[in-house]
């Protein structure tokens, strides 16, 4: 659970920290606090650990950015049935996302929230205030949620509801964090 940050330009450096963050949000924001110290950049694209992003997904986001503030998949490839399938994105996996910074900072960021719908809650939000694009537009989805089959156990096992906010210390504590 601590964070950890890989940038890729012109050189590669990759950042973690031994401090565990209160909550997803808090990580995320971390992680990009982490990242100013690289100089400014034009796009954040939310990358999970847990996650499969295929060869074409910086690619297209790119394309999107070009015209949009932000670039979001209608639809993802997911294990939710056993098997990879394309589902709707449905205003959730915000791991599978690029935005521009400028639009990012322009409308404050993360939703502040430690609800287990943290992903919804920003999304909705950023959707609201940011023109969006789509990249399955150009191509075939580029992000795989895996649910469950990481060989570890995923934090939607620990959500119990969308305005549960103990998830995330339920999950540090059943890995002994």
């Amino acid at each position: 659970f601590p964070v950890t940050i890989v940038l890729v330009s012109e050189s590669m450096a990759v950042i973690t920290t031994d401090r565990r963050e209160p909550g997803i949000v808090a990580k995320y924001n971390k992680m990009l606090e982490l990242a100013k110290q690289f100089g400014d950049f034009d796009a954040i694209a939310l990358w999970d650990d847990d996650d499969i992003y295929l060869p074409n997904h910086l690619e297209y986001h790119s394309q999107v950015l070009q015209i949009h503030g932000m670039s979001y998949p209608a639809l993802v490839w997911s294990t939710y049935t056993g098997k990879m399938e394309q589902e709707a994105s449905g205003g959730r996996f915000w791991a599978s996302l690029a935005i521009k910074t400028a639009e990012f900072n322009r409308v404050g960021g993360f939703v502040d929230t430690e609800r287990a719908d943290f992903d919804q809650q920003s999304l909705g939000y950023w959707r609201k205030n940011i023109s969006c694009g789509d990249p399955c537009e150009i191509g075939e989805p580029t992000y795989v949620f895996r649910w469950g089959d990481t060989g570890c156990q995923h934090s939607q096992f620990q959500m119990r509801s969308p305005d549960d906010t103990g998830w995330y210390q339920r999950l540090a504590v059943s890995q002994g964090v």
